[in-house]
């Protein structure tokens, strides 16, 4: 069965896509912060650089939600005009 994504909810969409984008940068900060740590115990640790490991990843999420949040209402115009995404469907088996 073929569907066709005709509208999005903006707000919910671009929510849904900053969280799950924040929570890659969230790794990616853990990974930095460790290295942080281990520059500190062996001594060769760059203090001015340590709270970008904090700032980026909340930056990151507001950026995404905005530009995720414009592509999708971009999404709806284009998808009222010409349509949209078109999706196939089935129904899940029973086993």
């Amino acid at each position: 069965m073929k569907k066709e994504i005709i509208s999005v909810d903006t707000k919910q969409s671009a929510k849904i896509f900053a969280i799950t984008t924040a929570f890659f940068s969230l790794i990616i900060s853990i990974v930095g912060l460790v290295a942080l740590i281990v520059g500190l115990i062996t001594g060769q640790n760059n203090w001015e650089f340590w709270g970008v490991y904090i700032i980026i990843p909340v930056v990151y999420l507001v950026v995404v939600y905005i530009f995720a949040r414009i592509f999708f209402w971009i999404y709806n115009k284009v998808a009222a005009r010409w349509g949209g995404v078109i999706v196939e469907l089935e129904d899940e088996k029973e086993n």
